[in-house]
C-alpha cells in the first residue's frame, strides 16, 4: 500500500505509454520478420 501511495499517476501513465509503444514496436517487428 505504501508503494502505491509513493507512485504518482503521471509516472504510472508514463510507464503505460512506454509499455504500449514498446509492444507496438515489437508487434511491427514481428510482422516484418514474418512477412520476409
Amino acid at each position: 500500500m505504501l508503494v502505491c501511495k509513493h507512485l504518482r499517476w503521471s509516472d504510472l501513465l508514463l510507464f503505460l505509454v512506454k509499455y504500449y509503444m514498446c509492444s507496438v514496436l515489437i508487434n511491427q517487428t514481428v510482422l516484418l520478420v514474418i512477412s520476409f
